[in-house]
């Protein structure tokens, strides 16, 4: 039920975001956890719209630090929700 509610929110997410991203690929930064979902929404993503989505996968702590020092992510998916919020919100 998760991963299905999961997949409907990322898809829908990423029409918004192909609408306005002219690139003809994007680069989705994602938790391991999330990677049989992801594989799965990416495919569906590229068959809509016909951009390449180029997925990578590691700790959602990594990638939140590299983010914050200019990684070149279009998106990010973290297993945590509330990690980066609580992050940013203590860093402030």
């Amino acid at each position: 039920m998760v991963v299905r509610r999961l997949k409907g929110m990322v898809v829908l997410v990423a029409g918004f975001i192909s609408q306005l991203c002219a690139a003809q690929e994007i680069t989705v930064a994602a938790a391991a956890d999330l990677q049989s979902a992801m594989q799965d929404v990416a495919a569906r993503f590229q068959k809509e719209t016909g951009k390449t989505v180029k997925l990578i996968y590691g700790s959602s702590g990594n990638f939140f630090q590299q983010i914050q020092n200019g990684a070149p992510f279009d998106m990010f998916f973290s297993a945590n929700l509330e990690y980066p919020t609580v992050r940013l919100q203590w860093q402030q």
